[in-house]
C-alpha cells in the first residue's frame, strides 16, 4: 500500500486526504454542474454551498463520535484525536445538520438532499480508494483471487495472520459507489437520495460481513453498528420511496 506520497526534501502528504481532496475537487465540479442543470437560484445556490461547510464540520465530529461510541472509548481529547472515523456516523450528523439547516435558509429538503447525494458519492468514492491505499478498512482472509496481501508496515498485515491475504473491502466498495453513481445519474431526481440510501444500505450491510477490523458494538451485538445503521438508512430511503408514489398516486 502507499499510505504517503513522498518527495525527499519537497513533499510528504497522507495519501488518503490526497485522495480526499481531489474527490472534494470532483465533488464541487459535478455539483456546479448540477445547479446550472436544474436551474438554482443564485440564493439558494449560495446557501447550499454555506451549509456545505458546515456539513464537513459536523461530519468529521459524529464521524469521530460514533468511532468512539462503538469501541467504548472514553471521550477524552487523546482518544478523539488518534480515533478512527465512520463514515456512516459522519453521515448521519451532516444529514442531521442540513434537515436543520434547510429550515434556517428555507431550502426544500427535496432539492437539497437529491441535488447532494452525487456529491456525497463522488467524495466516498474517491475516501475508499484513499481507504485502500492506506491500508485500513481491510477485509478478512481469502484464498480467493481477488485477496491482497499487505505490506509488513500496513495496520491490516500486523493484525492478521503473517502473509494473509485480505478481501480489498475498500475496493469492493469503492466499485459499488461508482456503479450506484451511474445509476444515481439516471435516476428521476426526486428519487436520488431515495435510491442512494436503500442501496447503500443493503451493500454496506453485505460488506460488513467482510470486514476484518474492529467493528465494535451498538444496541446489538448480533451485527456490526454499521449493519444496525446499514438497516435505519434502508428503512428511511424505503419510507421515502413509498410516500413519494403515494404523493403521486392521491395527488
Amino acid at each position: 500500500m502507499f499510505p504517503h506520497l513522498e518527495i525527499p526534501g519537497i513533499l510528504f502528504v497522507s495519501t488518503y486526504n490526497l485522495l480526499a481532496g481531489i474527490g472534494l475537487l470532483f465533488s464541487f465540479l459535478y455539483l456546479d454542474k448540477e445547479v446550472r442543470k436544474y436551474k438554482i437560484s443564485f440564493e439558494q445556490d449560495k446557501a447550499i454551498y454555506n451549509l456545505l461547510i458546515g456539513s464537513f464540520f459536523i461530519a468529521f465530529l459524529s464521524a469521530k463520535l460514533f468511532e468512539l461510541l462503538y469501541q467504548g472509548e472514553v471521550l477524552n481529547w487523546a482518544n478523539f484525536v488518534n480515533g478512527g472515523f465512520t463514515f456512516i456516523g459522519g453521515l448521519i450528523g451532516a444529514l442531521g445538520y442540513v434537515l436543520i439547516m434547510n429550515k434556517y435558509y428555507n431550502l426544500p429538503n427535496t432539492l437539497v438532499f437529491n441535488l447532494l447525494t452525487p456529491f456525497v458519492i463522488i467524495l466516498h468514492f474517491f475516501g475508499r480508494i484513499g481507504c485502500f491505499l492506506g491500508g485500513c478498512c481491510y477485509g478478512s482472509p481469502t484464498d480467493s483471487i481477488l485477496g491482497v496481501k499487505y505490506p509488513n508496515d500496513a495496520i491490516a498485515y500486523q493484525s492478521c495472520d503473517i502473509g494473509a491475504h485480505l478481501h480489498p473491502t475498500p475496493i469492493y466498495e469503492a466499485v459499488f459507489l461508482l456503479i450506484l453513481f451511474l445509476i444515481i445519474r439516471k435516476t428521476a431526481f426526486k428519487l436520488k437520495f431515495a435510491t442512494y440510501l436503500i442501496f447503500y444500505g443493503i451493500t454496506r450491510f453485505i460488506l460488513e460481513f467482510f470486514r476484518y477490523d474492529q467493528r465494535g458494538e451498538f444496541l446489538i451485538d448480533i451485527l456490526s453498528p454499521s449493519q444496525t445503521l446499514s438497516i435505519l438508512l434502508f428503512l428511511v430511503g424505503l419510507f421515502l420511496v413509498i410516500y413519494h408514489y403515494k404523493k403521486v398516486v392521491f395527488k
